[in-house]
């Protein structure tokens, strides 16, 4: 238990040295908050998938999914306004960062 209570420390140290990182590098905002939530999205989908080898593809579709939603749905369609496909670009680099995160957090923790 102690060692998933670290991993938890250092995901959430990371994402707020990410957050700033952008922020010194002179990336929007917008883009670090996407990609911020495209690692939670990618993290979250494949803890819960299943175990077999579908895991990540499902982690994957989930966090396109969701990246495509809102530009396409909620920006262009309701808030009619043109959708940015660099948003959708940092949430599916985030949702794979997330993926790859969830495996390492599997190895360490079993």
């Amino acid at each position: 238990m102690k060692v998933l209570n670290w991993i938890s420390d250092l995901f959430i140290k990371a994402l707020k040295w990410l957050y700033s990182l952008g922020a010194w590098m002179g990336v929007a905002q917008d883009k670090v908050l996407h990609f911020l939530a495209g690692v939670f999205i990618g993290f979250v989908s494949s803890l819960w998938a299943d175990y077999g080898y579908g895991h990540y593809g499902y982690a994957m579709l989930v966090g396109s999914g969701v990246g495509a939603a809102k530009e396409l749905g909620w920006d262009m369609l309701y808030r009619k306004r043109k959708g940015d496909l660099w948003d959708f670009v940092a949430t599916v680099v985030g949702t794979v960062v997330g993926m790859y995160l969830a495996l390492l957090y599997r190895v360490i923790g079993s």
